[in-house]
């Protein structure tokens, strides 16, 4: 934001399409605005189905996992009788550990 201002008011520079460019950068904000509102609504929304559906509680008992991101790990995995075992399922929500091996040396 500084730099376009600088730009605008430098006399070197192209002085009519200040206004232009400060018009969009204002459209630009107003957008990303109204971005930040629907994103904390479909958030909210989401963490209320999962309340409905009974699962805050057990998914928020998992370290490190807000309600927000289990609603979308559930919103992604569809239907989690098509995973053979529970591990499956788990390595595809990401949640699953990764063990490192340090070689010596």
């Amino acid at each position: 934001m500084r730099a376009l201002f600088t730009a605008v008011a430098d006399p070197a520079g192209v002085i009519a399409q200040g206004p232009g460019a400060l018009e969009r950068v204002q459209l630009l904000q107003e957008d990303w605005h109204l971005n930040k509102l629907k994103l904390a609504d479909t958030e909210q929304w989401m963490t209320a189905v999962l309340h409905e559906l009974g699962l805050t509680a057990l998914v928020t008992s998992i370290t490190e996992l807000s309600p927000v991101g289990a609603a979308a790990i559930l919103a992604e995995t569809g239907d989690a009788t098509r995973f053979m075992t529970a591990r499956a399922l788990v390595k595809h929500a990401g949640l699953a550990r990764v063990r490192l091996i340090v070689l010596p040396g």
